[in-house]
């Protein structure tokens, strides 16, 4: 599967002002001036934490394409707030909209959302062809006091190591405490 960010989410879980006030971010006074550096790192971490865990952090809109259904379900990224439609190309190569009550959709999952079949349905015979199926679909948190702290102390962990840097042996490997796995992972424990 394939997502592609349609509607941007309106707001972040951390502002670089933000950062500056939590006592967990070690930062040196003289770079506050440096506000672009601050938010290039927030961003980086902000999608390292979405890449990593597979979950969209802040409420926006997306289409992921598949190449065929599912045996089961399809698993889209939490939390997910609703799935808006599912379009599919049928087996003459029109795009057709697959009706809602043929589907359940399932919210209720922290770590991923569901789309499924209603009781006594079948998917849709579709074209052959590379992403036929297409699924507008809203995830993320809508207010920033409903993400979990403990991926608010997840980001911090990941913009201090990003504002550190990371030490490296001759060979460009990590080295010491930041081995491979990310600090903000191995130490937050994050709920993903």
């Amino acid at each position: 599967m394939r997502s592609v960010l349609i509607t941007p989410a309106t707001i972040e879980p951390i502002t670089v002002e933000d950062l500056k006030t939590y006592p967990e971010i070690r930062i040196d006074s003289a770079e506050h001036s440096q506000d672009h550096i601050l938010a290039a790192h927030l961003k980086a971490a902000i999608r390292a934490y979405e890449s990593y865990s597979g979950r969209v952090l802040c409420s926006s809109a997306w289409d992921a394409y598949l190449d065929e259904w599912p045996d089961e379900y399809i698993e889209l990224p939490a939390p997910l707030q609703t799935v808006a439609s599912i379009n599919y190309r049928d087996t003459a190569g029109t795009w057709q909209i697959m009706d809602a009550a043929d589907y359940i959709v399932d919210t209720s999952n922290a770590v991923y959302g569901r789309v499924a079949l209603a009781y006594g349905e079948s998917w849709p015979d579709i074209y052959s062809e590379i992403n036929p199926i297409r699924i507008r679909y809203v995830a993320g948190y809508a207010d920033v006091e409903d993400i979990p702290q403990e991926i608010i102390q997840g980001l911090l962990l990941k913009v201090q190591e990003l504002y550190d840097g990371v030490q490296a042996d001759s060979y460009g490997r990590p080295t010491g405490r930041l081995n491979y796995e990310a600090l903000w992972a191995a130490d937050a424990r994050l709920p993903i």
